[in-house]
């Protein structure tokens, strides 16, 4: 199997690696991963997007990802967008083998009212104007440059209808790549709830020199360095990052009527970022 290109700009490599997996590699183990709406919660989510009338989806760098089939096939009009032409004959395959692994992790009726359209599109550029209810980018945004993330927030901006939203899965993003990928997003326009808190929180958490990575939203030490083997130091540091962790979550429920009036604006596009470790 090819290697994911470590220049998120190369095509060529993009589809050097989805060709590698589709149609003769072992897509299978690829397939099943789609971020924070895993294939159980697929019916959950399609019964209440239908109850919503928000039916109209783009999964945005689609890959080999079973997602746009399985909500295709409980009722939602899907678009689903890449840049390699493997991964766009993937989505676009009628082969069983396919179906019969979706089959295997939603045993329920087919949707037929649905609808899933395929093809090859550079989210670098623009994409079907006020659009979309609901975007769905599962680790498909992370790994591009600066000036690259302004390109692709603005494409998903511009592409989302108002009052609607879009869901961005993450995996392994700390410290700086934190703060371009939200800041990318906060530029084209859209809201991410708590955004100036959580820049206050990063900034009095850089101020203390005290390395950190975020688990679950919370400050947590690397065990590495001068902090492998020195628990009193590891205990002391900690206290600290706690305690600026409490500060932050006391203003956070401060503020959550402040930030509930923004997201209830019929104007916003909200941004809702999934930051996974692993």
């Amino acid at each position: 199997m090819a290697e994911m290109p470590k220049d998120w700009n190369n095509h060529k490599g993009w589809e050097n690696y989805y060709a590698s997996l589709y149609p003769n590699g072992d897509f299978a183990d690829k397939c099943f991963w789609t971020g924070s709406i895993s294939l159980d919660r697929v019916e959950s989510l399609a019964k209440e997007l239908n109850q919503n009338n928000r039916k109209t989806i783009w999964i945005s760098g689609c890959g080999i990802s079973l997602l746009p089939k399985a909500l295709a096939q409980r009722g939602l009009k899907v678009y689903a967008t890449d840049i390699s032409p493997s991964a766009i004959a993937f989505q676009n395959s009628k082969e069983k083998r396919i179906q019969d692994l979706l089959d295997k992790q939603i045993l329920l009726e087919i949707n037929d009212s649905g609808s899933l359209i395929s093809e090859i599109q550079d989210f670098r550029s623009p994409y079907k104007d006020n659009f979309f209810d609901l975007i769905i980018n599962t680790k498909s945004f992370q790994g591009f440059d600066k000036p690259t993330m302004a390109s692709v927030a603005k494409t998903h901006f511009d592409s989302l209808k108002p009052s609607c939203n879009a869901i961005f899965d993450t995996m392994n993003v700390q410290g700086e790549n934190r703060e371009n990928f939200e800041e990318s997003l906060v530029s084209a326009g859209f809201l991410i709830p708590f955004y100036e808190l959580n820049c206050w929180y990063r900034k009095k958490l850089n101020e203390t020199g005290i390395p950190y990575v975020f688990v679950l939203g919370n400050p947590f030490i690397p065990r590495f360095g001068f902090y492998a083997d020195n628990e009193e130091l590891v205990e002391k540091d900690t206290k600290v990052l706690r305690e600026i962790a409490a500060e932050f979550h006391q203003k956070q429920q401060e503020s959550i009527e402040q930030e509930r009036e923004k997201l209830q604006s019929p104007k916003a596009k909200i941004a809702t970022i999934i930051y996974s470790t692993g």
